[in-house]
């Protein structure tokens, strides 16, 4: 059942926990994703991020098994994911049914891999050959193949061992059974190994060879993994280092943006109020200058500036009423020549 499509820290996403179903995680392909992270679907579309929880302190990835550690390559600390309710099995039986039709096709080694991972189970594998085929989108075919393989491994350990008497740990970190160890002819017809036998010691020793040498390149392998995982970790710091610096230049921007503008509004109103004070003042002039006209007071210290500004004052009332008549002479003018243009345009209107 579906919790909700929300944002989950990938700190708490167990991608090692054996829910990856595909033979191996392609390092290039998260590589590739990695350099499209915007572009990736995360909790949209057809194919989504799938996180099966049971107590939301531990994640566990039914899709996205790629474009989870991709977008985690690309500094990306959370992601958007369709959440549902659920365990680590129910992530792994997810897994196995999705990338039939969406994501990185699977390859045939990758559907055997699927396919061997139901049968290894112990009640997925009592499941129909139909219903396996039907839940990994695969052939049927290819299931009886796997599962008749499978069935032969067995019945050859039990002739050669006469029982299953040890394990082994399969890829899905189950425990189930496996022979021995190889053995010489002789022996394999006893039912009991004998200690001393030469010949089982060599094929012992030759195994044991090889899976010293399975085991060193298995190591070496994951030391190459560590070592591209510590690349990706030192590559992500310095995203998220370079994307920082970005995020603080820009607000160091903004802020001296602030400052300029709170600066020019101070300005501003400045500007206002030493205006608005001048205004008053004009005005304040203004009224003494008509009190002195009217009343012959003076209101300078110095008579001869006193004298001076009312002969201006004056000066300029005088030309103001000059203007006045002018402008009114012109009107009486421009409205006596349009009578006569109206009157004569009457006459020749009548006359045709």
């Amino acid at each position: 059942m579906a919790v909700a499509a929300r944002s989950v820290p990938i700190s708490k996403i167990r991608l090692s926990d054996g829910t990856q179903t595909r033979v191996k995680t392609d390092p290039d392909v998260v590589a590739d994703y990695a350099e499209h992270a915007q572009e990736l679907p995360q909790a949209e579309g057809e194919d989504p991020i799938v996180l099966f929880t049971e107590d939301e302190e531990a994640y566990w990835p039914g899709a996205g098994h790629h474009r989870i550690p991709a977008l985690a390559s690309a500094g990306y600390e959370h992601i958007k994911a369709d959440v549902r309710k659920g365990t680590q099995r129910d992530a792994k039986l997810y897994s196995l049914g999705s990338n039939a039709a969406h994501g990185l096709q699977r390859t045939r080694a990758d559907k055997r891999h699927m396919i061997e991972a139901l049968l290894e189970d112990d009640e997925w594998s009592q499941w129909s050959s139909r219903a396996i085929a039907d839940h990994l989108h695969v052939s049927h075919p290819l299931v009886e193949e796997v599962r008749a393989g499978k069935n032969g491994q067995m019945g050859e350990d039990k002739k050669s061992t006469g029982k299953i008497s040890s394990t082994r740990t399969s890829k899905s970190g189950k425990q189930v059974p496996a022979s021995r160890g190889p053995k010489c002819p002789k022996c394999a017809k006893a039912k009991e190994r004998d200690p001393n036998c030469a010949a089982c010691k060599k094929l012992q020793d030759e195994a044991e060879k090889k899976r010293t040498a399975a085991q060193f390149e298995k190591d070496r392998l994951k030391q190459e993994q560590a070592e591209k995982k510590a690349q990706r970790e030192r590559a992500a710091r310095e995203v998220k280092e370079r994307r920082e610096a970005e995020k603080e230049k820009k607000a160091e921007a903004r802020r001296l943006a602030a400052e300029q503008k709170a600066r020019e509004r101070e300005e501003e109103k400045t500007r206002k109020e030493v205006a608005k004070a001048q205004r008053e003042l004009a005005a304040e002039t203004r009224r003494k200058e008509r009190e002195a006209m009217a009343t012959g007071k003076p209101i300078y210290d110095d008579p001869k500036v006193h004298a001076a500004i009312i002969g201006l004052s004056r000066l300029f009332n005088d030309r103001a009423t000059a203007l006045k008549q002018q402008k009114s002479l012109l009107f009486a003018a421009v409205r006596q020549g349009m009578d006569i243009v109206l009157k004569a345009w009457e006459a020749w209107r009548k006359a045709k």
